[in-house]
């Protein structure tokens, strides 16, 4: 018990250190000290002796501009010549759906060089298909749904590409990395070198690293839940809008993906990319088809509070507030009363499990998340797993997205915009439980 308060604590410094969004945070713009414009270093590509300059510019049509929303984007690049995409997972988290196919769907942008050696739109920006996902490596697949075209030019049937490395490259080799920044220009190039390499975030963050075993477990459990993923620190300067951009090395070729930068000010002078070996293992095994995945309902939290339960006595859980500093980010509820906890050191073991692991230990019959879009998670049927997610709006106009599993499989569908008093469970106590904790809910929840 007396390690708890250490335990939050770490935990909230933590979830402070590092910024993966890439686009929530305000940044600073920076001169571009690692531009390559002018390199005279030379590397051997292709048994030729060729500037780095030469090498990147070749390239650089193969990166594209991938748009969740109007006003957030990220980097994108394409792997094969046939229109198949690499990025962040958070970059296209909460991209819009299409009903009618059950797609995630981005809008990217083609480039080709212009005169000067800018970025020139190809016609106009197309959609392309989110087909795979991984929350834990944060990296997406996507694939364009037909190929960028422009009156003034023949119409592309292949794209560029960008080849993955052999090996990964070891500190303190030369890395380029590039990127649509937010403050720069498209296809901003930054030159830099590899720091290091290691488990994100066990191997980064000396807080983790000062724990003991079992409160070390547990904090990556809650900062990490999907599991820890191998990354590599390079030192090119990256800022909002570079994220999912690809890092290369000296011949050009892909060595990792532009992720997150250290939250504060004091620590970034670096820059966190998704490791070769991460994305190698990850383009393996592609998808025949878009597999649809409901949101996780786990947030990032910082403290909990059990309501309507003493746990020392066992009293079954009822609710569970999840808070991330003053910021309420999830409620979790045990509708029929059939779990409890006996000790705040033992919840605290609970909240740590993965995703379906802590839904039945748990008990749980209905979760909402709460962050960009607030997401409402159903048992309706009572068998341990939820079955029914809904997500509300994230701009006004939008409308509510629904996955429910029919056949073993999600679909998703519309939902309407009084979805909550539609909700029926199997079991008469449990939705004259859901009554009573959805009128205490704030009127935001509460709809």
């Amino acid at each position: 018990m007396r390690s708890l308060p250490i335990i939050l604590l770490s935990l909230s410094a933590l979830l402070s250190t590092f910024d993966h969004s890439l686009g929530q945070q305000e940044v600073d713009a920076k001169s571009d000290d690692g531009s390559l414009s002018g390199q005279t270093t030379e590397s051997k590509a292709d048994g030729k002796t060729t500037q780095i300059s030469e090498v990147i510019r070749e390239l650089l049509p193969a990166i594209v501009l991938v748009e969740e929303s109007p006003t957030s984007h990220g980097t994108g690049f394409f792997f094969s010549s046939d229109g198949w995409i690499l990025t962040n997972h958070h970059v296209i988290a909460n991209c819009p759906v299409d009903l009618q196919t059950g797609r995630q769907l981005a809008r990217v942008t083609v480039g080709r060089l212009g005169k000067h050696g800018e970025f020139e739109t190809v016609g106009r920006p197309v959609w392309a298909a989110v087909f795979k996902t991984d929350r834990r490596s944060d990296l997406a697949i996507l694939r364009l749904l037909e190929m960028p075209a422009d009156d003034s030019a023949p119409p592309i049937t292949r794209v560029d590409y960008l080849q993955l490395a052999q090996s990964s490259p070891k500190s303190p080799d030369q890395c380029i990395a590039i990127g649509m920044p937010r403050d720069g220009v498209r296809w901003t190039v930054r030159l830099g070198n590899v720091a290091g390499s290691g488990l994100f975030p066990e191997n980064i963050d000396s807080q983790i690293q000062s724990q003991s075993a079992e409160d070390r477990f547990r904090l990556l459990a809650l900062v990490a839940p999907e599991g820890s993923h191998r990354v590599l620190l390079s030192t090119c300067p990256i800022h909002p809008g570079d994220s999912g951009g690809p890092l290369l090395d000296r011949e050009g070729r892909l060595v990792g993906i532009t992720s997150a930068i250290p939250a504060d000010d004091r620590f970034d002078k670096f820059t966190y990319h998704v490791h070769l070996d991460e994305i190698a293992a990850f383009i393996a095994d592609i998808p025949n088809k878009p597999k649809i995945i409901p949101p996780y309902f786990k947030p990032s939290f910082t403290r909990w509070q059990v309501e309507g339960a003493n746990l020392v006595k066992g009293e079954p859980l009822g609710r569970i507030s999840l808070t991330k500093g003053e910021e309420l980010v999830g409620v979790f509820f045990d509708l029929d009363g059939d779990h409890a906890v006996v000790a705040q050191n033992q919840l605290l073991s609970i909240l740590a499990k993965e995703e379906r692991a802590l839904w039945v230990a748990l008990g749980l019959e209905w979760a909402i998340r709460c962050d960009q879009r607030i997401t409402y998670y159903f048992d309706l049927d009572g068998d341990g797993a939820f079955d029914r997610v809904i997500q509300t709006p994230s701009d006004e106009g939008d409308f509510a997205v629904e996955y429910r599993v029919e056949d073993g499989q999600w679909i998703l569908g519309r939902a309407s915009y009084e979805f909550l008093d539609e909700i029926r469970f199997v079991s008469t106590s449990v939705q004259a439980a859901f009554k009573i904790q959805r009128e205490g809910l704030p009127a935001e929840l509460r709809r």
